[in-house]
């Protein structure tokens, strides 16, 4: 379950490599791995993200070097 991870520091796949960013779990009682959740996500070099991220895409998500999922940007801040 998602509660039960202590990581909170990913990685999302753009162009020019890796971006990290840490997430906060929206509904974290009823968030189930393999099925969609929201997530705010922040990331640690936001100009960056900024030129890089759009909403509306999605993006492959890393653990380190293990690709663990995808994110779908929905909204920007």
């Amino acid at each position: 379950m998602p509660m039960n991870d202590d990581t909170n520091w990913l990685f999302i796949k753009v162009p020019d490599g890796l971006l990290s960013f840490v997430y906060d779990t929206k509904n974290l009682s009823s968030a189930s791995y393999n099925i969609p959740f929201d997530v705010m996500l922040a990331f640690t070099n936001e100009e960056k993200a900024k030129e890089l991220v759009k909403v509306h895409e999605t993006y492959q998500v890393f653990r380190g070097q293990e690709d663990i999922g995808n994110v779908t940007i929905i909204t920007a801040l």
